[in-house]
């Protein structure tokens, strides 16, 4: 190995400045004084405030009864309830959308309602199809002896 080798050399260092006292910074020259913005009109008060809009009562209902519908419909003696909740449930959500076309509003909660009470109408039916299905078979095990006298 050849240790000479000029890549391992030093380089010359720069010579460093000689220690310079504190100065105070120079302060930049501004060529325009300060300007003030513009003049802008005062703040104004707004008008009347706007009346919130009006809620649909009816849209509200079909959401609420569509709602309880789907979730009551699998339990027992509720699904009959929950049956009839849904059924209430469409028919708000049809009104609701009548409503909502005149006022501009609620038509989503419509739309969820309607929808939400056909989810639990099919639902409840087939609940309660298969609760009379279990009581008349129930029925018939209790009633059949299966011995004869």
């Amino acid at each position: 190995m050849d240790y000479n080798n000029n890549d391992y050399q030093q380089q010359p260092q720069q010579p460093q400045q000689p220690y310079q006292p504190y100065q105070q910074p120079q302060q930049p020259q501004y060529q325009q004084p300060y300007q003030q913005p513009p003049y802008q009109q005062p703040y104004q008060q707004p008008g009347y405030p706007q009346a919130p809009k009006q809620s649909n009562p009816m849209a509200i209902g079909a959401l609420v009864c569509g709602i309880i519908g789907v979730v009551f419909c699998w339990f027992g003696w509720f699904s009959f309830v929950a049956l009839v909740l849904s059924v209430v449930g469409i028919i708000l959500g049809a009104k609701g959308m009548q409503v909502a076309k005149s006022t501009n509003s609620g038509k989503g909660l419509a739309i969820a309602g309607l929808v939400c009470g056909i989810v639990g109408t099919a639902l409840s039916l087939i609940a309660v199809i298969c609760y009379i299905c279990v009581l008349s078979a129930a029925n018939d095990i209790v009633n059949y002896s299966g011995y004869w006298y």
